[in-house]
């Protein structure tokens, strides 16, 4: 029997960010305060399995109720069909597996971006979820490689990020590039990345971007801080 986990379900505390236009982003900041308010919170997540879009194994996409609105056409969330809290180390391996092999299958075909809420940019840690973003063409950047060991902040074992400037100004206050040192994505480069999201990247980043395309060169992930504003 798993053991009751503490996580809350919505966090009490958020800042206003601009992913969503201001009408979806004030009424989600209504909708988390009046939760926060109360006595024994509802979990917004019990009706998953109701809401589902699309279900699989051992995940299920729903339409996410404030979506991303100003910078995607599409937004729906990936949820685990079981129950745990916003840590890659809680999935088992059956749903690792089947994780990547939807990416490949069904989500590239639906979306162009799968976004991760890193630790500090998350407002719902309690079930493990995803954003699934199709991203609108003008949020969509590309970048330059040339003198890229100009560009380097920092270097792990088999990641570098590298700075970029080429992204989203309104929403975005730093948006940085996660390349892998070479072109095979090994079993080493995953592990260290899970660690890396745990580790470095929680204390720095607020969002893990990942873009849903056939990318046989420059893999890349975007490392994203988020313009933020106190709501007052």
């Amino acid at each position: 029997m798993e053991k009751e986990q503490t996580t809350s379900v919505i966090k009490k505390n958020i800042s206003k960010t601009f992913l969503r236009t201001e009408k979806t982003m004030d009424k989600y900041v209504k909708y988390t305060q009046q939760i926060a308010k109360q006595k024994n919170p509802i979990n917004p997540f019990d009706d998953i399995e109701q809401r589902a879009l699309k279900k699989f194994n051992h995940w299920l996409i729903i339409k996410n109720d404030f979506p991303y609105d100003a910078i995607a056409s599409k937004s729906d969330l990936l949820f685990t069909r079981r129950k745990t809290p916003f840590l890659w180390n809680n999935l088992t391996q059956k749903e690792r597996e089947e994780l990547e092999e939807i990416k490949k299958e069904y989500l590239k075909k639906e979306y162009n971006s799968l976004t991760e809420n890193l630790p500090r940019g998350q407002t719902a840690p309690g079930h493990f979820h995803l954003q699934l973003l199709k991203l609108l063409p003008e949020k969509i950047f590309s970048y330059d490689i040339e003198n890229i060991e100009k560009k380097i902040i920092k270097e792990f074992n088999n990641w570098m990020i590298v700075d970029n400037n080429e992204f989203d100004k309104e929403s975005e206050e730093i948006n940085h590039l996660l390349l892998l040192k070479n072109d095979n994505v090994s079993n080493e480069a995953l592990k260290e990345l899970e660690k890396l999201k745990n580790g470095y990247f929680a204390k720095h980043y607020d969002l893990l971007r990942e873009f849903l395309l056939n990318r046989k060169e420059n893999f890349y992930l975007q490392l994203v801080i988020l313009k933020r504003e106190e709501v007052v």
